[in-house]
């Protein structure tokens, strides 16, 4: 099932200065890439709505949705050459080149939709700690400026993305800790509300949605967490050992990221009152221990996962105009670089992004993004299913013909009826 259409890179930026001395790559960024992002955007609202128990199920529910797709598309590179156009050059070479191409825009639509959802929610959450700049366009105009950022760090290359992306890594277990740590030094104090209560705990247990709200809105906006866990296929290309870092990184990250989700869940069950959760968004700043170095964590979260959306989608758009799967998407072929970074794609996903950002607010973005991406992960676990079907097929037929020969060496009269259903 090996295919040579989409060859992996020999040599490129990344690697290129590490081949010399045979040492390890560094850790890929992506394997970050389902850290903790939403809690600190959303997970008080989820958990103000939904209760503790409904959004510890929520959380579980899309790691296991999760994990399914990225088990599938894991054993499927077993069996393929995995290069560049991560998702579309997986499907590609087990569902055809159309059909692939189809999934494949509609994956790269929903990433720059994404996109957009975490520049909102960074948007919003500056202006809330700035005073007299509550304008719904001062938080748009801070996303866009952040997005055209992105854009400059995309275009200058992968080594500065994986720069980028460690560092903001370093930051985001730093902000972990310290609002882990925070929590439990408000047990102490006497100047501070949030303490831990059983009585809390009970109020928090169960769901209690405000109006026009109930599980489908809050697993609308929770799901989005979920998207990065095929951006290390995305970024295939740019890996040493592909298949082995893809499974790990991707596997691992979906693990460490529940437990977070599950533990934020807890502790803002155990520390708040319903009504701080589904009111104060900045409900975690004040629960943590150094508030500037979770804010901190909070606005890298929303950058960190938009420049996941603007690394991974162009390279697919890039790839489906090279083989020219959509008429007149030529133009999307150009890239720059020894590592070809999709100059026109990159610009054309960051358009997509600004113009979500300019005409709708987040409660419709993640909608959009929730429905692209299921349907995109549903393609690949269709993709495994039909790739192993025929792979068993063909064992069935290997094994038919040899015992077809068998009976011809033999001479063996009146071959069982059965094996010809198999011929």
């Amino acid at each position: 099932m090996k295919s040579d259409a989409f060859p992996l890179l020999a040599e490129n930026e990344l690697f290129k200065e590490l081949e010399s001395n045979k040492e390890k790559a560094s850790v890929p960024w992506w394997k970050s890439n389902f850290f903790i992002k939403q809690p600190m955007l959303f997970g008080t609202w989820d958990g103000g709505n939904a209760g503790i128990l409904v959004s510890i199920g929520i959380i579980i529910f899309t790691a296991l949705v999760a994990s399914l797709s990225a088990y599938s598309a894991i054993c499927i590179c077993k069996y393929i050459t995995i290069g560049k156009g991560g998702m579309f050059s997986l499907l590609s070479q087990v569902l055809g080149t159309k059909l692939a191409a189809s999934i494949g825009l509609l994956y790269a639509f929903g990433q720059a939709v994404a996109c957009s959802l975490y520049m909102i929610g960074f948007g919003d959450s500056m202006i809330l700690i700035i005073e007299n700049l509550n304008n719904i366009w001062i938080s748009k105009c801070i996303s866009i400026l952040v997005v055209i950022l992105l854009l400059a760090i995309n275009l200058a290359g992968v080594k500065w993305v994986i720069r980028l992306q460690l560092s903001l890594l370093l930051i985001l277990i730093m902000a972990s800790i310290d609002f882990i740590l925070g929590s439990l030094l408000n047990n102490f104090s006497d100047e501070t509300n949030y303490q831990y209560s059983y009585e809390k705990l009970m109020n928090n247990l169960y769901p209690d949605y405000q109006d026009n709200e109930n599980l489908y809105t809050v697993f609308g906006v929770f799901f989005p967490t979920a998207t990065g866990i095929l951006t290390g296929i995305n970024m295939a290309g740019d890996l040493k050992h592909p298949h082995k870092n893809i499974a790990v990184g991707t596997l691992s990250a979906i693990c460490i990221s529940t437990i977070f989700y599950i533990l934020f869940v807890l502790i803002i069950g155990f520390s708040c009152s319903r009504n701080e959760l589904r009111s104060d968004y900045m409900i975690l700043v004040k629960i943590s221990g150094v508030r500037v170095l979770f804010l901190a964590g909070l606005y890298i979260s929303s950058i960190s996962c938009s420049m996941a959306s603007l690394y991974g989608s162009p390279r697919i758009i890039q790839l489906i105009a090279e083989v020219n799967a959509i008429p007149f998407s030529s133009f999307l072929r150009y890239t720059k670089g020894p590592n070809n970074i999709p100059v026109l794609a990159t610009l054309l996903v960051t358009i997509i992004s600004v113009v979500f950002i300019c005409i709708t607010n987040i409660n419709y973005v993640d909608v959009i993004v929730t429905i692209r991406f299921l349907l995109t992960y549903a393609f690949v676990n269709y993709a495994y299913f039909a790739l192993m079907t025929t792979k068993q097929y063909e064992k069935i037929k290997i094994s038919n013909s040899a015992i077809n020969r068998l009976y011809d060496e033999f001479n063996i009269p009146n071959m069982p009826k059965y094996l010809a259903l198999f011929g």
